[in-house]
């Protein structure tokens, strides 16, 4: 993260952010967060990400003091305090400090945050493998901070060179921790419909014109992902990226198929 951060009414240097022993988000876990990507001080979709966070903060019944005008101006002066035209930006909001660790005393927190683009950003040929873990997030909806299963599975990923973990529960896939999934079987491209954090990319994907492809919501099962064709996932950082192999078995030809190849072309280039 880059030295001007943002917290509550101030920037400030990210060395003298702090927040109260007593805040929720330490205790109870209680904070959401967006994260998104600017190019030459843009972002064509950002509209689409403001309105996700106050639906996360709606969700979570929190708020902030700001409206959505004065929101995109503190992310213009976000890259302006660190001499920035291409930044992600991530805006932090908890529940405020607690004079009991559970009760909410305090306005709540609100934090913003810089940080470089690397060179390799999004690679269009790159791809990638999964685990699973049977598992799904709270109020999926809410992009929430608790990140703490895909944090413990950390070294399984780690030993099995995975990007992500994908998440099932009663024989159906959701998502993954950090990214949505569509799976193409047949010519046919499909992702899940609920259970979902509604990702920007997964949208910008969903919105797409491509002559002789469709993509459908549904239930998908994890038998059927793992005899899938192609199967890529989504993020704001990743892009679109092929995915060759779930827990050691092969996807399709293991390299990037032709539908993914093809959507790649549209998505990949912000």
């Amino acid at each position: 993260m880059l030295k001007t951060a943002f917290f509550n009414d101030s920037f400030l240097t990210i060395d003298n952010l702090t927040i109260h022993g007593t805040n929720l988000g330490l205790h109870r876990g209680y904070g959401i967060f967006d994260f998104f990507k600017i190019r030459n001080r843009h972002n064509p979709w950002i509209e689409w990400y403001i309105e996700r966070l106050y639906n996360s903060l709606s969700l979570a019944r929190l708020t902030i003091p700001y409206d959505k005008n004065d929101l995109l101006g503190l992310l213009d002066q976000m890259l302006t305090h660190n001499g920035l035209d291409d930044a992600y930006l991530k805006v932090v909001v908890t529940a405020g400090d607690s004079s009991n660790g559970y009760t909410r005393d305090q306005k709540d927190n609100m934090m913003i945050f810089a940080m470089s683009i690397p060179p390799s950003d999004i690679n269009s040929e790159s791809t990638s493998v999964l685990i699973t873990d049977e598992y799904r997030r709270d109020i999926p909806l809410v992009k929430t901070t608790n990140y703490m299963r895909s944090c413990i599975l950390q070294p399984e990923m780690k030993a099995a060179g995975a990007v992500d973990v994908l998440y099932h529960q009663e024989g159906d896939i959701s998502e993954a921790s950090r990214s949505n999934i569509f799976v193409i079987k047949n010519g046919k491209v499909s992702t899940p419909n609920r259970h979902i954090l509604r990702g920007i990319t997964r949208r910008r994907v969903m919105s797409l014109k491509v002559t002789g492809i469709t993509i459908q919501e549904r239930n998908i099962t994890l038998e059927e992902t793992m005899s899938a064709d192609e199967i890529f996932i989504t993020s704001s950082t990743k892009g679109i990226m092929p995915i060759t192999a779930i827990n050691g078995t092969q996807i399709g030809c293991g390299t990037v198929g032709p539908i993914s190849k093809e959507l790649m072309s549209h998505i990949n280039q912000f």
